[in-house]
């Protein structure tokens, strides 16, 4: 009996991390609405994971965010496969150290290892400052 668990731990194992994936950002840009000097140069690593390839829960840690400030983010998306490698989710993340709004939504698009991440047009409608787009890899851990 045992053995049939540790089965099925290790089946069950193996299925979850065939979903997880490294999250490393490329290229960020700022669509600015105000005159405050963003940091471009967001640095950083991630994991997600996606579960019965629809939803999306992952966490991001930078080195320098938008505001050069160390930060944490995480977030929680509903994907919706368009064709076998390309995708679309709306989303939205937390952060940990904002002085200011920490949640946002997000869009992206994902085509193979490569996503664009955006918060257009939501940061103009909060009137948060800025927009932000996001380049980033995405790499399929699978073991």
């Amino acid at each position: 009996m045992k053995y049939l668990i540790m089965t099925y731990v290790l089946i069950f194992s193996f299925d979850a991390m065939s979903q997880v994936s490294l999250v490393v950002p490329i290229a960020t840009t700022h669509i600015k609405y105000s005159d405050f000097d963003y940091n471009n140069d967001n640095r950083g690593i991630g994991v997600e994971y996606v579960h019965d390839n629809k939803h999306i829960i992952g966490a991001l840690y930078l080195n320098r965010d938008s505001f050069n400030n160390e930060n944490l983010y995480f977030y929680y998306g509903r994907k919706l496969q368009l064709e076998k490698e390309l995708s679309f989710s709306f989303s939205g993340f937390f952060a940990t150290s904002y002085d200011a709004s920490t949640f946002a939504p997000l869009i992206s698009f994902s085509y193979h290892y490569l996503r664009i991440v955006t918060t257009y047009p939501f940061g103009k409608l909060v009137d948060n400052g800025a927009d932000i787009i996001n380049v980033q890899l995405v790499i399929p851990l699978d073991f």
